[in-house]
């Protein structure tokens, strides 16, 4: 299957339903595709810790695999506690729900050698995008 992998980095301050549809516009998505997203955020968020959060969707209706990067100079409102808040977010598509959990599960590894509040970063991702 194709891989399709970008990095993202921003100054302007965005909110979360924005961030989200700019990243599904890279993946060259549709309206039908964001509210798969936000409609699975809403099910179960996906802030993660270490200022990241990882919003993922697994559909036969995705030909290539996503992996994108957004990355932030401040922090968004991710999810319900205060203390949820992101600069890093990594965006995953596939029709694979394997592929996505070890991806997801390489991301953690990296998450806990990082010092605390260390978010995800563009050469973390290279870096497991090399392991591929």
């Amino acid at each position: 299957m194709k891989k399709f992998v970008k990095i993202l980095k921003y100054s302007e301050e965005f909110q979360k339903k924005e961030i989200l549809n700019k990243m599904v516009e890279q993946a060259d998505g549709d309206e039908d595709l964001l509210q798969l997203v936000l409609e699975r955020e809403t099910h179960s968020p996906t802030y993660i810790g270490h200022f990241t959060a990882i919003p993922h969707l697994i559909s036969p209706k995705i030909k290539s695999d996503h992996y994108i990067l957004f990355l932030l100079d401040h922090k968004v409102q991710w999810g319900e506690k205060q203390m949820d808040r992101v600069s890093s977010i990594l965006l995953l598509f596939s029709s694979d729900r394997e592929k996505i959990k070890h991806f997801m599960s390489k991301v953690a590894l990296v998450l806990l050698k990082k010092p605390r509040g260390e978010p995800f970063s563009g050469s973390d991702l290279e870096e497991l995008m090399n392991e591929e």
